[in-house]
């Protein structure tokens, strides 16, 4: 099993992989789809020649938008956007190049509902992985002290970021407070704003939090 720091040492070439193999089921559901269900029928052979043409074109489109490179953060909104950018140019290569051959590897419909398919996919996986990343991060110490910070702007955001960003930490965020009455139903990062600064008074005595930080 790989630990933490393996995983970043391989970021790429796993990286690669799950989108490889994101395309490969992606495929093979649309084209049982495109058959509705009726696995007899469907071409699998052509689907498995088929795959190793969106394989080097997400390769190639990953690596052209910096998702390869190491350029943006693993499930950043920037990979997001790159990532997108990269299933959209391959499912458009791929359904040209299958409608230049004859005969036609997969049916015409395939490739772009393949290609909707395996962004999800690709999308969840790193969603999934962020998530497990900022929980992995959250202080672990049994003495941490619990907090209520006052402000969910910017500066507080900065703050919860800053608190939950280090295993080792000495305090732990677990609600919000902000005056403005739009953000009653605001979560940052998992911490939710639960009132106004009429509830700092109350602070020291609340069961979930033994003070409060003001950004």
């Amino acid at each position: 099993m790989l630990n933490t720091q393996q995983l970043k040492r391989y970021r790429t070439l796993l990286q690669a992989l799950y989108d490889a193999g994101c395309w490969a089921v992606a495929l093979a559901v649309a084209t049982t789809l495109r058959y509705d269900f009726s696995v007899g029928n469907a071409d699998f052979g052509g689907v498995a020649l088929f795959l190793p043409v969106v394989v080097v074109g997400q390769l190639a489109a990953g690596t052209l938008f910096g998702m390869y490179r190491g350029r943006w953060r693993f499930g950043s909104f920037d990979e997001a956007l790159a990532l997108g950018q990269s299933v959209v140019l391959t499912s458009a290569l791929g359904f040209l190049a299958n409608g230049l051959l004859d005969p036609q590897l997969v049916p015409r419909s395939v490739p772009v509902a393949a290609g909707v398919m395996a962004l999800v996919l690709m999308g969840a996986g790193r969603y999934a992985w962020r998530l497990t990343d900022e929980r992995r991060r959250r202080p672990q110490r049994a003495d941490c002290e619990r907090l209520l910070v006052f402000g969910a702007g910017e500066a507080g955001a900065k703050i919860l970021r800053a608190m939950l960003s280090n295993p080792q930490g000495a305090y732990l965020p677990v609600a919000l407070l902000d005056d403005d009455p739009r953000k009653k139903n605001l979560r940052i990062m998992g911490v939710p704003v639960v009132g106004t600064r009429d509830r700092i008074a109350a602070a020291p005595s609340a069961p979930t939090a033994s003070g409060c930080w003001c950004s």
